[in-house]
C-alpha cells in the first residue's frame, strides 16, 4: 500500500546542491537480489544525515509537514539519501518493519522516499512473487505502508533520493533492520 505525492518536497537549488554533495559520502547499503552478501555489487550507496544538523533538521521538519498534512500520524526519523550508481542491481524484496499485526489502520507506520533525481523508480509487491515499478520524478513523495513488501529498484544511471520513517507509539522500528520476504 502506497501512494505518490507530486511536487509534494520543493528542493531548492542551495538544497539539491548539498544532498548531491552528500550523496557519495555514505555507505555501501544491500542491494543483493538473492540475498547473498557476495552480490552485493556496492552501487547503492546511503548517506545518514548528522541529526544534529540544521539541514537535517530542516528536512525533517518538511517531511513532518508533508505526511501530517496528507493525514499520516507519526514522527518523521531517521532521514538517509540514497545515490544508485550506474548498473546498480535491484534490491531483495524486503519490509522496513516487523509485520503489523493487532495495529488500528490508524496508527501503521510509514516509509517515504522523496526523489532528488527525475526518472526514481520503488519496486512494489502485493505477494512477495510480482512486481511493479512505481515512477516518479525529482520533488515527489511516496509513502507506503511499513509492511509494504518493496524493494530499491535497479538503476542504469545515477539516481539519487531521500528515503525517511514515519514511526508510531504504536510499533517499534529496528534501527538499519530489514525483513527480507
Amino acid at each position: 500500500m502506497y501512494k505518490v505525492y507530486k511536487n509534494a518536497f520543493s528542493l531548492s537549488p542551495d538544497l539539491e546542491k548539498y544532498i548531491i554533495s552528500k550523496a557519495g559520502q555514505g555507505d555501501p547499503i544491500f542491494n543483493n537480489r538473492d540475498g547473498e552478501d557476495k552480490d552485493n555489487d556496492n552501487k547503492r550507496i546511503q548517506y545518514d544525515f548528522k541529526s544534529s544538523n540544521s539541514i537535517t533538521k530542516h528536512i525533517n521538519s518538511k517531511l513532518q509537514g508533508i505526511i501530517e498534512n496528507f493525514g499520516y500520524k507519526g514522527t518523521v526519523n531517521d532521514p538517509v539519501i540514497l545515490k544508485s550508481y550506474p548498473y546498480c542491481k535491484r534490491q531483495r524484496l524486503h519490509r522496513d518493519y516487523d509485520l503489523l499485526r493487532n495495529i488500528n489502520k490508524s496508527e501503521y507506520p510509514h516509509g517515504i522516499i522523496v526523489g532528488v533525481s527525475n526518472n526514481c523508480r520503488f519496486i512494489v509487491s502485493p505477494d512477495g512473487l510480482s512486481r511493479k515499478y512505481v515512477h516518479f520524478d525529482k520533488g515527489d513523495v511516496v509513502i507506503f505502508r511499513g509492511d509494504t513488501i518493496h524493494a530499491g529498484s535497479e538503476y542504469y544511471t545515477e539516481n539519487i533520493r531521500m528515503h525517511a520513517y514515519v514511526d508510531t507509539k504504536s510499533h517499534d522500528r529496528i534501527k538499519n533492520e530489514t525483513f527480507y520476504v
